[in-house]
């Protein structure tokens, strides 16, 4: 897209009433070069808790559609919380519907008039909250290695300094 933004593994969070349009938005961005995971993929025996749970914590970011059928679902309220309480929430609207209580303090995607093409302003920007979310993230790990490399060897011109002065010092010996 727009940004040339790197590829993210995403879970897509939606409500089962709202397969066909999860279908658009997960084949829209795999298109733009994502890795997405949804229950699509849930093969038959498969231990729903313990394949979602799985594939949550594999997601650099959690796509949340909220729709009038995803606001009253247990299973979208606890992935999406997931996401928000570990900082990899991207919510979008499927409808005018509001985020349920504890989503309503995040800027929701609307995607209300998207219907499968990548062009659209609002796929658009749901690609650019995907960016956000993952650049967040990335924000973190240099400062991370920053506190660590301050306690890695000193500096190389700390050591030539000192061999200097050491072989100022025994010259004069």
């Amino acid at each position: 897209h727009r940004y040339g933004g790197s590829m993210a593994r995403i879970f897509l969070s939606y409500d089962r009433d709202d397969a066909a349009r999860a279908r658009s938005v997960a084949t829209a961005l795999e298109k733009a070069g994502h890795d997405v995971w949804w229950d699509r993929y849930l093969k038959g025996g498969s231990r729903f808790a313990a394949e979602i749970e799985k594939a949550l914590a594999a997601a650099e970011v959690v796509v949340v559609l909220w729709s009038r059928e995803s606001v009253q679902s247990d299973w979208v309220r606890d992935e999406a919380a997931k996401g928000r309480d570990t900082g990899r929430l991207v919510p979008a609207r499927l409808d005018g519907t509001e985020p349920p209580l504890g989503f309503g303090q995040y800027q929701a995607i609307d995607l209300s008039r998207f219907r499968g093409r990548s062009s659209n302003r609002q796929f658009q920007d749901l690609l650019d909250a995907i960016d956000a979310s993952i650049g967040a993230q990335q924000d973190l790990l240099p400062k991370r290695k920053r506190r660590r490399s301050s306690l890695q060897a000193p500096p190389l011109w700390l050591i030539a300094g000192l061999v200097t002065s050491l072989v100022a010092a025994a010259a004069f010996v």
